[in-house]
């Protein structure tokens, strides 16, 4: 009984170790106009930006799609769709820009 607890036990930190590995990418976003308020989708997740600069920490590595909306009012306009690729214990810097 104790053998299989220390290897469940065992087994779950391995898995927790191998699945905060691969959330280790940030991502940096800087837009050239500050007065506009965007709202950005990142592989699902929603963000806010901050004056003119996004930071977000602990992304999962590899290939996101981005959606970019211009908030006005009530109104959501989409200006960018694409995607981005993270590299593994980085951060990516992107600039937003003339709306690419």
């Amino acid at each position: 009984m104790k053998l299989k607890l220390l290897f469940s036990a065992f087994f779950v930190l391995l898995l927790s170790f191998g699945y905060s590995q691969h959330r280790s990418s940030n991502l940096q976003v800087e837009f050239e106009n500050s007065r506009v308020t965007y709202a950005i989708q990142i592989g699902g997740f929603d963000f806010q930006v901050n004056r003119n600069l996004l930071f977000v920490e602990g992304l999962q590595s590899g290939f996101h799609e981005v959606t970019i909306y211009e908030v006005k009012r009530n109104r959501s306009i989409l200006v960018y769709r694409g995607g981005i690729n993270l590299a593994r214990n980085a951060t990516t810097y992107s600039f937003f820009k003339n709306r690419n």
